[in-house]
């Protein structure tokens, strides 16, 4: 009895011994073969600034207005390769109707230059130069990691207007600012589609150094922060249009600083009545060339 029962133990043991090896033979080649489970990313949140100041957009009501070059801001958590980002039309049934508004990547593209926001990285941004018509949708933002991603459809609500601006040339847009009015005899902005700005000037009245007739324009481009500005103060003609002394700079806007500048002399006046004005140089110190500049700033804030 003693020793069947000592057989009886022995082939237990041996049993329990192969069952734990092939047990674990077997696990490990399913975890093998199931590896490791990828990481959904997590959207944390997502913000827009206004390229032209660096300022972050809000809004009371949930909706935020788009500006004409508008930064999205969005931070995340976990590792992400790209980051697609969409604009879906409010209202039932819209999301077939959503267009893709841009693609960043964590890695740089040798081809083109362009720089990843980083592998590493939780925060990113892309530039958004919005298109000249008016928007009302929900901004979607896709994280994709490996073959992974996240989606939120509606991770912002924008809006813009563009009902103000009429058609121009080439896709862009205008807005007429000034007419025959205490301001100027004619005053126009354009947005061009590569988001350029311009105002195109002519008898101009409250710049007192350039009298009342004149003719120029000044070019704002948000992305690098700077102003450019050219006008002429009629004191005679040789074509037929204005001409005389010309006064043309480069503004910096994010610091003030005058970058570049240039006093061009009138031409030599045929006419007599006008030749005392010959080769008139108009010369204005840096701190008025600011002063002018910041004053056209404020004239494009209040259109865009």
């Amino acid at each position: 009895m003693n020793n069947y029962i000592k057989k009886l133990l022995i082939s237990l043991l041996i049993l329990t011994l192969v069952f734990a090896l092939f047990g674990c033979g077997k696990t490990g080649k399913d975890n093998g073969s199931q590896g490791k489970m990828e990481e959904v990313p997590e959207l944390i949140s997502v913000s827009l600034i206004d390229q032209k100041n660096n300022a972050e957009i809000v809004s009371g009501d949930g909706w935020l207005e788009l500006q004409p070059v508008t930064q999205i801001h969005v931070e995340f958590k976990g590792k992400v390769d790209y980051i697609f980002f969409y604009l879906t039309p409010t209202g039932t049934e819209t999301f077939a109707q959503r267009e893709r508004i841009g693609v960043i990547s964590a890695y740089d593209n040798d081809s083109t230059g362009e720089k990843g926001f980083g592998s590493e990285s939780t925060t990113a941004e892309f530039i958004w130069t919005v298109p000249n018509e008016s928007v009302n949708g929900h901004l979607g933002v896709e994280l994709m990691s490996g073959t992974v991603a996240r989606y939120e459809s509606s991770a912002v609500n924008v809006i813009k207007d563009a009902s103000k601006w009429k058609d121009g040339p080439g896709g862009s847009k205008r807005i007429m600012i000034a007419e025959d009015d205490e301001m100027a005899e004619y005053m126009e902005l354009t947005r061009y589609e590569d988001g350029l700005f311009y105002i195109g000037v002519a008898g101009l009245k409250t710049l007192k150094e350039f009298g009342s007739k004149n003719e120029g324009g000044v070019a704002m481009n948000p992305e690098e922060h700077t102003l450019e500005f050219d006008m002429t103060k009629s004191t005679g003609t040789v074509t037929g249009a204005i001409d005389g002394p010309v006064v043309s700079f480069k503004m910096d806007l994010n610091t003030n600083e005058i970058l570049e500048k240039e006093f061009k002399p009138a031409p030599e006046f045929p006419n007599p009545e006008q030749a005392q004005f010959s080769g008139d140089v108009l010369e204005i110190p840096d701190e008025r060339l600011v002063e002018i500049g910041l004053y056209f700033k404020d004239i494009f804030d209040n259109y865009l």
